[in-house]
């Protein structure tokens, strides 16, 4: 198209852009889905179909360690089952927007149960909890 130019890669052009959050959202849902490949050990694509659920909770206001910590959670509980629950480890179950809240509240519950660093008995040397 005429007139149509690419947003600048690098420089002002590239800041500027990053100042309307969409540059800097774009990054950071890269940047989850990357990790939801590395937990869950697959390798999806930055499709639109992909990043799209990801962008979308961004732009809600859900930070991108939620969406780490659901993507951890989720391909621990579902992959290590049959193929069934395998399957459904992908950016469109796991940042399903109508059922992200159940699944942060439960990564959270989940991940509160593994980390006792916060009681004072599990900082005591030589006592069992």
């Amino acid at each position: 198209r005429v007139g149509a130019s690419r947003p600048p890669a690098s420089g002002l052009g590239r800041a500027l852009l990053d100042l309307d959050g969409k540059g800097a959202q774009d990054r950071e849902a890269r940047d989850v889905l990357a990790f939801l490949n590395d937990v869950s050990g697959k390798r999806f694509r930055p499709t639109e179909a992909n990043l799209a659920p990801i962008v979308s909770l961004l732009a809600r206001g859900r930070s991108a360690e939620d969406l780490r910590a659901v993507a951890s959670d989720l391909a621990r509980r579902w992959g290590g089952g049959d193929e069934g629950t395998a399957s459904m480890v992908k950016p469109s179950k796991v940042f399903d927007e109508d059922a992200f809240a159940d699944h942060l509240l439960r990564a959270r519950r989940d991940g509160a149960r593994t980390d006792f660093s916060r009681f004072a008995w599990s900082n005591r040397k030589g006592v069992a909890p």
